[in-house]
């Protein structure tokens, strides 16, 4: 059901269907092949919507979902996609058996970010944490993101709010640490890394987020000085001219107060790969020929 509302979502964008087809030419399909892959997905979802838990398809359908869409990443923000993609999810999964609409099942819980196709897990916050459609081929960056979703399904499930102070502020230095580490190559001994690399984050999401959002995440990171912040914590001794650990003990005391953050990190790291998918060659001209006939057998 994700893939033939997704398919059928991009169909409707007339505005883009040059690129789009542009883009499944390169694997040997045409935006006339949204249509019949879409009424593929819906074939299947009939056969399998009155089973008790979604039915989840072999990640090579995600896969090539997501390289589609990193296409379209020099297009504008994808939030409007997102968007529609998780109304088109909440209206569908109303259908299932006892009318599942909230929370969606993670399964069915998906969002577009930074043109990453991905799925919510948890029930922690509506959009957060976000698991996208693969890795990011560096595994220290793999890793540690992975660490970050697993730490953020425990907060709110183990800890209650107000959280110790360790608890919040380890988000700072597990978020700082991933974007310098997706930019590995900027700054400098003098300058550091950490600024810079920010700065180079930030200067990519401004193409793929509406404005009200870039300017958050640039509040955020930039203006308010995220990297003295972190270090405050860190270090713990004052700097001249700074906020001291104890000024700042208590800023990251909620989900609220860390979300910033976490939302943040995931816009980079999904930067990332959808720069990564639309180079690929991890898609080719025969992975749909292979992949139809999950959608034709019951497996």
């Amino acid at each position: 059901m994700v893939f033939s509302e997704l398919y059928r979502a991009l169909a409707a964008r007339p505005k883009d269907a040059a690129l789009l087809n542009d883009r499944l030419c390169q694997v040997g399909l045409d935006v006339a092949w949204f249509a019949e892959a879409a009424d593929s997905y819906e074939a299947k979802w009939d056969e399998t919507r009155s089973q008790p838990a979604p039915f989840a398809l072999e990640p090579d359908h995600t896969l090539l979902a997501g390289w589609i869409l990193a296409g379209m990443r020099r297009t504008g923000p994808s939030h409007d996609v997102s968007d529609e993609l998780l109304k088109r999810m909440r209206a569908r999964a109303a259908e299932r058996p006892c009318g599942i609409t909230n929370p969606l099942p993670a399964a069915l819980n998906v969002r577009v970010v930074a043109w990453t196709l991905g799925q919510v897990v948890g029930d922690i916050d509506r959009d957060l944490p976000f698991v996208p459609v693969r890795p990011p081929r560096d595994p220290h960056v793999a890793a540690a993101y992975g660490g970050l979703v697993e730490y953020c399904l425990q907060l709110k499930a183990v800890i209650r709010e107000p959280w110790p102070e360790l608890i919040g502020t380890a988000t700072f230095v597990r978020g700082l640490g991933l974007a310098e580490a997706l930019k590995p190559d900027v700054g400098s001994y003098k300058e550091g890394k950490a600024r810079p690399a920010l700065k180079a984050l930030i200067q990519e999401a401004r193409l793929v987020l509406p404005e009200l959002e870039f300017n958050k995440l640039q509040r955020h990171f930039l203006v308010n000085d995220f990297v003295s912040t972190r270090n405050t914590l860190s270090h713990v001794a004052p700097d001249p001219d700074k906020p001291t650990f104890v000024d700042l003990v208590d800023v990251a005391r909620t989900w609220d107060d860390v979300a910033p953050t976490v939302s943040g990190v995931t816009q980079f790291v999904c930067q990332q790969i959808s720069n990564e998918l639309h180079g690929s060659r991890e898609v080719d001209p025969s992975l749909w020929d292979r992949i139809r006939w999950d959608l034709e057998v019951y497996v």
